[in-house]
């Protein structure tokens, strides 16, 4: 059974999923404005997931008769964001810290011995690793482009055509 403290945990964990999209978002935006329309793609299917995620710890909360809670979110920020690898920096950032809210949590889980709650979440850890290494790989690249715009046109090009 759903404790109010694991409740409450994997409801600020819904809110950390929404600001995720809502900052993937801005980041995406901030690609088009480096002209790299496949990296903004790319960004914009990884908000996507972010909301998928927060849709399915909302399906567990309800089920399980927990009563959600929406706050605020903060309007995401891209400045000093002056490169594409800048911008996969910022969202790398970002995964890590969702990484390490994501690990808590289940060990949350875990010690109360809620285990349903546990497998919904170690789904979301594994993929956590997964998009972090996409990102690393996405952002050597870049590096490795350096300031050569046809590199960088290149590189945007071999983004995945969702």
């Amino acid at each position: 059974m759903l404790t109010k403290n694991l409740g409450k945990a994997l409801n600020r964990q819904l809110m950390e999923e929404l600001k995720s999209a809502y900052v993937y978002l801005n980041l995406s935006a901030r690609l088009e404005q480096f002209s790299a329309p496949g990296a903004a793609k790319w960004m914009r299917a990884l908000s996507n997931e972010e909301l998928e995620r927060a849709g399915k710890i909302l399906d567990f909360l309800t089920y399980n008769g927990f009563d959600v809670s929406f706050g605020k979110l903060d309007k995401p920020s891209a400045s000093g964001l002056s490169t594409p690898e800048d911008v996969f920096k910022a969202a790398l950032k970002q995964e890590n810290t969702a990484a390490d809210k994501l690990k808590e949590l289940s060990e949350l889980a875990v010690s109360e011995s809620d285990f349903p709650a546990f497998h919904l979440l170690n789904g979301f850890v594994l993929g956590q690793a997964s998009a972090e290494r996409k990102l690393r790989s996405i952002i050597d690249k870049f590096h490795t482009a350096g300031s050569s715009e046809n590199a960088r046109r290149f590189l945007d090009s071999q983004f995945p055509k969702t």
